[in-house]
């Protein structure tokens, strides 16, 4: 039997529901289109509600005796219910605003504790609690079925119920339980809420029931955006006994936009076996074709032993939909027929619209089910219908967390074997599990076996593998065991070996005959002959090319090990080298300045400090020059080494004598750190020298000969036979010696003190007349020598 065709049955079927199932995808009908109701977020009064309290025996101004007279009041803000008994019979019907919620919860105290109140009724009616309009929250209550007098079940229906036109409807459930009654004439629901808007249900219990009805809880919405919502809560013990049965919870979410959530719960010891039902504990339709928008959260709840025609918890059937269906556990949950693949789910995607292939289709649905549990294999079915034409169908595993045995080769005392597994027959699991478990009480024939554990040294290896441990034909038909330190390619590893492990056997086969294939960590690097060397293992070295990482080869005669070492050392650990093991490098030694001399600094060259060899703005020619010249300099040209302009050995020689004090030459050059003789004093003495015409005669006196200002800053020469009084003698005059300048300008100058023989006597204004020279004659008065 198709899906379509068992999907259109239930909604021949379903009763009361004409308005509310969808007007197209899997069959054919007259239903009216999804509503577009004018559904919104329940209404949450901002005051204080009309608080009362109901039961038989209190007199209060805020008590009354039923529910219903209290919702008969006029309460703007609501309703705060309290049911003061332990027992409570009453049938109501909520048809309230929604700015008026009631909430009705139970309030009877034992030993000093809250207990739930017990809510049925006595006589005859269709429901306990009949939700037409508004928001209603029921809390700590317990609900039960009652046979009446005349051995009818009451209510005759359903527990709660709701009406199916578009009025806003929440309900919301917290803490309550429900209970059936185990007979075969059951027909009633616990929960039929067709066109609610909000259905919550939180910390409830729905158990003991069996029912020929459809569904338990029977959900139906066409109001967009409409919400269900199931956390921690249990439903269990509970049976169906109708050929169309859908399961405990049935939801159709045949609007727009709409949610369900189903977390935290319970479904436990639920059946659905009648031919033609389906699972054993959910159904979940979503096959409108005419909505979108809708999200089913199934996560974290337990499906444990639960039992359905087709499947054992779920049975879905929707077109498209936002699904997750992560982290649930499946546990022992089963189908009718030996073949239990798809025990847990049962999945169908409706007039897929997308081409998928079966393994694109595999993983959809694999990863829909991420981190979910279950106890067999292929428990998980799956369908996608592309567009009515052509099925993609198959089975995923989810993670099994029981240990069944899957074949002989993986048998084990502890694993079960599984009735509905074909592909190892329990018949043989359980036949061959004997074998390991009760061998002694075992014939040869079931357990050849047998013979190996109490004959073994005379068995073939064919007939009796090889042991292990402790077999008696070792190194014989059977390999030997290995010895540490001294293995073998045939030897085997003794599982049983004081100090040698099976797995530091095999690991040391492995370096020994598998050497190319291991790790460095399990196998270490030989010094010699590693076939690994330059892949995980590092390359041996090679004389004059010696690396980093290379390895010094233990047995390469014309590259013994000591020269290797010291190659590498001198390479790479020069800092740590003696210059005798490793001699200063002439570029780059790491030792310079230390054990090896400090590499010349540009400018700042020493005599102890060596060249660098690569410098690129210092070269060795400009080391070695400036080296030289700083050091021997004697033996350096100008040229090379230009002179200095102080302590130049070569002053004199290759270079200009320094300048003495006193005694400058238009050669020599002033010493920049002579004391006595500053650079200032030489170069002005210098000047008095080479450019003397223009130098005053405070800085450069005037000279006894020779000097060009003669006649303007300083005195005339004089010339023979013109002596004056202001004119100098030319100390350096060949045709007028100094000796005869002096004693003519003498005649001038100091006459007076002149004999005759030196300065003839003048003809007038001679200062000598009357003296040594005679007197001038006067007018008058004349003699003979005058």
């Amino acid at each position: 039997m198709t899906i379509s065709f068992l999907l259109c049955l239930v909604i021949a079927f379903v009763e009361n529901y004409s308005l509310l199932l969808p007007t197209s995808g899997i069959c054919t009908s007259t239903f009216s289109n999804t509503s577009d109701s004018d559904h919104k977020h329940m209404y949450t009064s901002t005051n204080v509600p009309c608080t009362f309290t109901v039961g038989e025996n209190i007199s209060s101004p805020k008590h009354q005796k039923t529910i219903q007279a209290v919702l008969n009041l006029k309460c703007v803000d609501g309703y705060d219910i309290t049911l003061r008994d332990y027992n409570h019979s009453e049938s109501i019907t909520v048809d309230q605003s929604l700015t008026a919620p009631a909430i009705i919860k139970g309030g009877f105290k034992q030993n000093s504790s809250f207990i739930p109140t017990v809510w049925s009724i006595n006589s005859s009616s269709t429901q306990i609690i009949q939700l037409k309009q508004g928001d209603l929250s029921l809390e700590n209550l317990e609900f039960k079925f009652k046979i009446d007098s005349k051995q009818k079940i009451q209510p005759s229906i359903s527990i709660i119920k709701t009406d199916n036109k578009n009025n806003n409807i929440s309900l919301t459930i917290t803490s309550c339980i429900f209970d059936g009654i185990d007979i075969e004439q059951y027909d009633q629901k616990m929960i039929d809420i067709p066109n609610i808007d909000i259905f919550k249900v939180t910390d409830c219990i729905f158990q003991n029931a069996v029912t020929q009805q459809l569904g338990l809880l029977l959900c139906i919405s066409n109001k967009t955006k409409a919400e269900f919502v199931f956390e921690n809560t249990t439903f269990t013990n509970i049976t169906f006994k109708n050929q169309l049965g859908l399961g405990p919870l049935v939801v159709f979410l045949n609007g727009t936009q709409q949610k369900l959530t189903i977390n935290r719960c319970t479904f436990s010891n639920c059946s659905n076996i009648d031919i033609g039902s389906h699972g054993g504990s959910l159904y979940i339709s979503s096959h409108n074709q005419l909505v979108d928008g809708n999200e089913i959260i199934i996560t974290n709840n337990k499906f444990i032993n639960n039992t359905g025609y087709y499947t054992g918890a779920l049975y879905c059937v929707w077109i498209v939909v936002q699904l997750n269906f992560s982290n649930n556990d499946f546990i022992q949950n089963s189908k009718v027929g030996s073949d239990q693949q798809g025990c847990d789910a049962r999945l169908a995607w409706q007039n897929y619209s997308v081409y998928i292939t079966y393994e694109q289709a595999q993983q959809k649905v694999t990863n829909l089910f991420k981190g979910c549990t279950s106890t067999f294999w292929d428990s998980v079915s799956y369908t996608f219908m592309i567009n009515l034409i052509g099925n993609v169908s198959g089975y995923i595993d989810l993670d099994i967390s029981v240990d069944y045995c899957k074949s002989k080769a993986l048998l084990t005392p502890d694993c079960i074997c599984y009735e509905y597994y074909i592909k190892y027959p329990v018949e043989q699991c359980v036949k061959e599990q004997l074998c390991i478990t009760d061998l002694g009480n075992q014939t040869a024939s079931n357990c050849p076996q047998k013979r190996c554990k109490f004959d073994l040294v005379h068995q073939q290896v064919s007939d009796c593998p090889c042991l292990s441990t402790g077999d008696p034909r070792a190194n014989g038909t059977c390999p030997a065991y290995c010895d540490k330190g001294n293995v073998t390619t045939q030897c085997a590893c003794d599982s049983n070996k004081e100090g040698f492990t099976v797995q530091q056997c095999k690991l040391e086969k492995a370096c020994k005959f598998d050497l190319y294939n291991q790790t460095s960590s399990d196998c270490p690097c030989l010094s010699t002959a590693d076939p690994r060397q330059n892949k995980t293992c590092p390359p041996y070295c090679i004389r004059g090319y010696a690396t980093s990482n290379c390895t010094c080869d233990s047995n390469l005669p014309s590259y013994p090990i000591d020269q290797c070492l010291k190659e590498k050392n001198c390479s790479f650990e020069l800092i740590n080298q003696s210059v005798a093991n490793c001699p200063c490098l002439a570029t780059g030694d790491p030792r310079a300045g230390g054990a090896c001399p400090a590499y010349c600094i540009k400018g700042q060259a020493t005599s102890d400090c060596v060249c660098d060899f690569y410098i690129p703005d210092y070269t060795i020619a400009q080391c070695q020059k400036e080296k030289a010249c700083k050091y021997n300099l004697i033996n350096q040209t100008s040229m090379d080494c230009p002179c200095l302009s102080t302590n130049d050995p070569r002053a004199g020689k290759a270079c200009p004598s320094y300048c003495v004090k006193g005694q400058p030459t238009s050669e020599c050059v002033c010493d920049t750190n002579s004391t006595g003789f500053t650079v200032q004093q030489c170069q002005k003495e210098k000047l008095c020298i080479s450019d003397l015409i223009h130098q005053n005669t405070s800085d450069c006196p005037c000279l006894s000969t020779g000097d060009p200002r003669a006649g303007s800053q300083c005195y005339s020469y004089c010339l023979k036979g013109q002596v004056t009084s202001e004119c100098v003698c030319d100390t350096n005059s060949s045709n007028f010696i100094l000796q005869q300048c002096q004693k003519e300008k003498l005649c001038v100058t100091d006459l007076i003190h002149q004999t005759v023989a030196d300065c003839k006597c003048l003809s007038s204004g001679d200062p000598r007349a009357g003296n040594t020279c005679p007197a001038y004659c006067i007018k008058g008065s004349t003699n003979q020598s005058c």
